[in-house]
C-alpha cells in the first residue's frame, strides 16, 4: 500500500480485535467460540451476523457481506482501504509513518511527535473553548447569537461550538499554565505574531469557535465567526496554514457525513458552516462544506474514496453560480457524478431552515437537477435560445463541461449530451459533434493558456482508469463445482484430509473458480506445514468470493467437540470421553467417504471430457491408423465411467444433474 508500509498495516490488523469493533457500533452475544448479533448492512430481526475472533472476519448469512476488520471499517464508515488503516491505527494507537521522525522544514513538515502533540494541543483548545461557551459570563453573547440562528444546545455540543474570549492573551495564559510551550501555539495557529508586534497574542478573540477536523475526526484547527454584526472586522477567520491545517483539502464535516453517503447515495456539499450544521439539523446528514476556499481537486480526491456522486448547493447569487460551475468541472474530470440544488434567491441552508423549518429545507435540498441540466438552464437564462448569436454562446458554455468526461464511458457520455444538446437548441447533431472535435483539437494544439492547471471548461489531460469488472456468476453449479465446494469445506476443517488432497489431486484438476482457487490456496499451504493459517489465509483478501467466505464461516464436516462440564466426575468424564472417541471415528469415515465420493465426480469429469474427445477424433477421421488403439482407450474409459457413477451416491451433492 503507497504510503503505509505493509508493517503498520499488519501492526493494526493484529491490534484490531474485530469483536471489540464491531461491538462499538452493535451488541454482539457470544455463542460458542464465536459472536452474533443482527446485521448493521441490512434490517433483520433474527441475528444471521457472525463474527469469528479466530479469523478476525464476519459473515452474514443474509446479505452474504463479508470480510476482515478492516472490510467492516470501509462498509460502516464508508471509507476505502486507506480511510479504514487510519481510523484504526488512531483507535488501536498505531503510528502511521506520515513523516519520518526528523522532519523536513524545507516542505513544510514537522516530525511526527510534534503533530502528535500539535493534535493534543488543538483537541484541548476545542474542549477550551468549548467549555467558555456553556459557563464563561463573557459568552453571553455567542449564547445569544446562537439562540437568534435557532442553533440548539444538541446541534452546538454535536459540533462542538465554542468561544473564545475578548482577550489578547486568555488563550496563552490557559495553555502556559498546562505546559504548552509558546512556540508550538504559534506553530498551531492558536497564537499569532505580525513582524511589527514585540510578543504574540491570541489568534481567535471574542468569537463563535467552530472546530475544524480532518477525515478521522481530530482537530486541526478553527474557523471563528465574529458575532457583532456591524463590526469592521473579517466576518470569518481561519486557522492559517500549518503541519496540520490546510483549507483546500479539508471538508467541514466529513467525519459525521461520510456514514450517510451511501443512505443518500450522495456527498451534500454547501458554502459553510453554518449550512452544514442546518442540513444535518433537517436531517440531512450526507452535508459537508470545503473550508474556506473553492471545492478543489482535493475535495474531489477526498470524497471519491466514499462516494461516487456529489451533489452542490451553493448561493443562489451570480458568485455561487459561478462557484457551481467550476465545482462541476472539477467533480466530473475526477470521475464524480455531480447534481446541483437551487434553493430560491438570495436564501442558504441556514436561512431556509430557519424561515420555513426543516421540512422545507430537507424537500429543497432532495430536489436536485443533472449538471448538465442545471448548466444548461443557467446558460440560457443569459442568453437568449432563440437567436442564432445565444445559441452559439449557450454551446460555448455547455460545452466545456461536456468534455469534461474521461474514463472509459467518456465517448458514450459525450456523445449522449451531444445529441441531448442538439435536441434542447434544435440545431443539427453534427454541428455540436463538430465544435466539441474542434474544441478538443484546440486543446491538444495547446492553443489555450494553461499556465496554472485547466482553465475552467477545459477537458482533463488524461483519462481515468477503467473501473475493474467482475464476472458474473453461474446460476447452478456444476456437479464438479458441488465437489470442489465440499473439498474446500473438507480441507479448511481436517488436516489429513487436506494433506491427503494435496499429494493425491494436482491443481490443474481443479477448476479456475473463486472457490477453486480457494481450495489450491488450501492444499498449497498444508503441503508446505501451513495448514492451521489457511481460513485466515482466505479471508484477507477483502474482495473474496461470498461463497468462500460462507465455507469459511458454516461448515458441514465441524469436526465433534468434546463438550466436559466442571461438575462431572470421573466416571461421568471417562464416558463422555469415550463417546467423543467413537463421535470421532465416525466423524472420519464421514470425512473419508464424502472426500473419495467428490474426487470420483472430479474424475469422472474429466473421463466424460476424454471420451468425449475421442468420439470427435473418430467421426473426423474414422480411417485413422490408431483407430484400433483409440477404440481400446474408449473403451476402458467406458468402463471406468460406469465404475465411478456406481461409487458416486444417486442422490449425494456431488451426483445431482451428472449426466449418465
Amino acid at each position: 500500500m503507497a504510503g503505509i508500509p505493509d508493517s503498520v498495516i499488519d501492526d493494526v490488523r493484529v491490534r484490531a480485535d474485530i469483536v471489540s469493533v464491531v461491538e462499538s457500533y452493535l451488541p454482539l452475544k457470544r455463542r460458542g467460540s464465536d459472536y452474533w448479533g443482527c446485521c448493521p448492512f441490512h434490517n433483520e430481526r433474527t441475528p444471521s451476523f457472525k463474527v469469528s475472533q479466530q479469523h478476525n472476519a464476519f459473515y452474514c448469512f443474509g446479505c452474504k457481506k463479508h470480510g476482515d476488520v478492516f472490510r467492516f471499517i470501509m462498509e460502516k464508515e464508508n471509507v476505502d482501504f486507506v480511510g479504514a488503516i487510519r481510523l484504526l491505527a488512531q483507535r488501536t494507537g498505531v503510528q502511521i509513518p506520515e513523516e519520518d521522525d526528523h522532519g523536513d522544514a524545507a516542505n513544510g513538515r514537522v516530525p511526527r511527535q510534534t503533530r502528535d502533540r500539535l493534535f493534543e494541543l488543538l483537541k484541548n483548545a476545542a474542549l477550551w473553548y468549548r467549555q467558555l461557551l456553556l459557563s464563561s459570563p463573557d459568552a453571553a453573547k455567542a449564547r445569544e447569537y446562537l439562540a437568534d440562528r435557532g442553533i440548539p444546545e444538541e446541534a452546538a455540543a454535536k459540533f462542538g461550538l465554542g468561544y473564545s474570549p475578548d482577550s489578547w492573551d486568555s488563550c496563552l495564559n490557559w495553555a502556559q499554565r498546562l505546559g504548552w510551550t509558546p512556540e508550538l501555539l504559534l506553530e498551531s495557529g492558536l497564537l499569532t505574531k505580525p513582524e511589527d508586534r514585540p510578543r504574540a497574542y491570541d489568534r481567535f478573540r471574542g468569537r463563535l469557535m467552530f472546530p475544524i477536523w480532518d477525515e478521522v475526526g481530530r482537530v486541526v484547527g478553527f474557523s471563528a465567526r465574529i458575532l457583532e454584526k456591524d463590526a469592521k472586522q473579517a466576518k470569518y477567520i481561519n486557522s492559517p496554514e500549518g503541519p496540520l491545517f490546510h483549507k483546500g483539502k479539508l471538508l467541514y464535516g466529513l467525519h459525521f457525513a461520510r456514514p450517510s453517503f451511501k443512505e443518500f447515495g450522495t456527498a451534500l456539499i454547501c458554502e459553510g458552516q453554518l449550512d452544514t450544521i442546518a442540513c444535518h439539523r433537517a436531517g440531512m446528514t450526507n452535508a459537508v462544506a470545503p473550508q474556506g476556499t473553492a471545492f478543489t481537486e482535493d475535495h474531489a480526491r477526498l470524497l471519491a474514496g466514499s462516494t461516487k456522486s456529489v451533489t452542490f448547493c451553493f448561493d443562489a447569487d451570480e458568485a455561487g453560480e459561478n462557484a457551481t460551475l467550476r465545482s462541476l468541472e472539477i467533480a466530473i474530470t475526477a470521475g464524480l457524478e455531480p447534481k446541483v440544488v437551487t434553493l430560491p434567491f438570495d436564501q442558504d441552508p441556514d436561512s431556509l431552515y430557519k424561515a420555513q423549518g426543516p421540512e422545507a429545507l430537507a424537500a429543497a435540498l432532495r430536489d436536485s437537477k443533472d449538471a448538465l441540466a442545471f448548466v444548461l438552464e443557467l446558460a440560457k437564462r443569459k442568453h437568449s435560445p432563440t437567436s442564432t448569436e445565444g445559441r452559439a454562446r449557450i454551446v460555448e458554455m455547455v460545452l466545456p463541461v461536456i468534455a469534461r468526461f474521461a474514463g472509459p464511458t467518456a465517448s458514450v457520455l459525450r456523445a449522449g449530451y451531444c445529441q441531448w444538446l442538439a435536441t434542447e437548441l434544435r440545431l443539427p447533431a453534427e454541428t455540436i459533434f463538430e465544435t466539441l472535435r474542434q474544441h478538443q483539437a484546440a486543446q491538444q494544439r495547446g492553443l489555450r493558456s494553461n499556465q496554472s492547471g485547466p482553465r475552467p471548461g477545459e477537458p482533463p489531460a488524461a483519462a481515468a482508469a477503467p473501473a475493474p469488472v467482475r464476472a458474473a456468476r453461474p446460476a447452478a453449479a456444476t456437479p464438479v463445482q458441488r465437489a470442489e465446494t465440499m473439498l474446500l469445506d473438507l480441507a479448511l476443517r481436517h488436516e489429513p484430509s487436506a494433506r491427503a488432497l494435496a499429494e493425491s489431486l494436482g491443481h490443474d484438476r481443479i477448476g479456475d473458480t473463486p472457490v477453486g482457487q480457494a481450495l489450491n490456496q488450501v492444499l498449497a499451504l498444508a503441503a508446505e506445514g501451513e495448514w492451521a493459517a489457511a481460513a485466515q489465509e482466505l479471508l484477507k483478501d477483502a474482495a473474496q468470493d461470498p461463497e468462500v467466505a460462507r465455507i469459511v464461516f458454516s461448515s458441514e464436516f465441524q469436526p465433534p467437540a468434546l463438550e466436559l462440564a466442571d461438575s462431572m466426575n470421573d466416571d461421568e468424564r471417562a464416558k463422555a470421553e469415550a463417546a467423543h472417541e467413537e463421535q470421532l471415528a465416525r466423524y472420519a469415515v464421514r470425512v473419508q467417504k464424502a472426500m473419495d465420493d467428490c474426487l470420483a465426480c472430479i474424475e469422472l469429469d474429466a473421463v466424460r471430457d476424454e471420451l468425449d474427445r475421442i468420439q470427435q477424433e473418430l467421426a473426423s477421421n474414422p480411417g485413422t491408423e490408431r483407430l484400433e488403439q483409440i477404440t481400446l482407450r474408449f473403451q476402458e474409459l467406458s468402463k471406468r465411467r460406469r465404475d465411478l457413477q456406481k461409487r458416486i451416491p444417486a442422490g449425494s451433492r456431488t451426483a445431482a444433474a451428472a449426466p449418465a
